[in-house]
């Protein structure tokens, strides 16, 4: 399996995706999330704009044409930013902030505190549950995801997520029996990376189960 290092630069890359995913995305949540949980005129409006985002959508090739404009493709950005959030996760950051008691956020008003203090210092970490959420969904779809590569960096195979090295695997695998001489071991080969791969995730996961479980209940109840 690690005969040349495709492999583990394809695991590399993952993990610098899921990591870029994660950190940009919880700030877009967070910022849009405290944003759209406050009271303005606007509120409404911006609200039911994300919530038209999520129900119709441009497609691929909207977005493809967006993020050649802004020079990001064939570039690591573009397997980052354009995927970070969704309007889903927006509005879980909503009703994250909308789950803190008022009077908190106005005594910290009185204190003296600005935006960002309420945010981080004071609103956050009494939500933290619901945005852990968002941030470990980020982390499977970034983990999962493959697509973008394929359109983003088709040639250039040093970017290529683990994943995509998986589908170029499996894709080869499956035409391997029309060869002279099949090689059985490729099959080896491809269930110790799909194992390889899904690893980590089976690892992390008894560790946010606890607290998945009490923002989701929490959302729903909320909700």
């Amino acid at each position: 399996t690690f005969r040349d290092n495709s492999i583990m630069r394809g695991y590399v890359n993952t993990l610098l995706y899921v990591g870029g995913e994660v950190f940009f995305g919880t700030i877009l949540n967070v910022l849009g999330g405290y944003v759209l949980s406050r009271h303005s005129k606007l509120r409404s409006a911006l609200t039911a704009l994300v919530v038209f985002t999520m129900i119709f959508t441009g497609g691929t090739v909207p977005l493809y044409m967006v993020v050649r404009q802004l020079g990001l493709v064939g570039s690591r950005w573009s397997l980052i930013l354009p995927h970070c959030t969704n309007a889903a996760f927006v509005i879980m950051s909503i009703k994250a902030f909308e789950s803190v008691p008022e009077s908190t956020v106005e005594a910290a008003r009185m204190d003296g505190a600005r935006h960002l203090r309420i945010i981080f210092q004071v609103m956050l970490p009494q939500c933290f549950s619901y945005i852990l959420v968002t941030m470990v969904n980020t982390a499977i779809i970034a983990w999962n995801a493959w697509l973008a590569a394929s359109i983003y960096v088709p040639t250039d195979k040093a970017k290529w997520p683990l994943q995509l090295w998986i589908k170029e695997l499996v894709a080869v695998n499956a035409e391997f029996m029309n060869w002279t001489n099949p090689n059985y071991s490729r099959y080896l080969v491809q269930y110790s990376v799909i194992s390889i791969a899904t690893l980590p995730l089976i690892m992390c996961f008894p560790f946010f189960i606890k607290r998945l479980e009490k923002g989701m209940a929490q959302g729903a109840v909320k909700g």
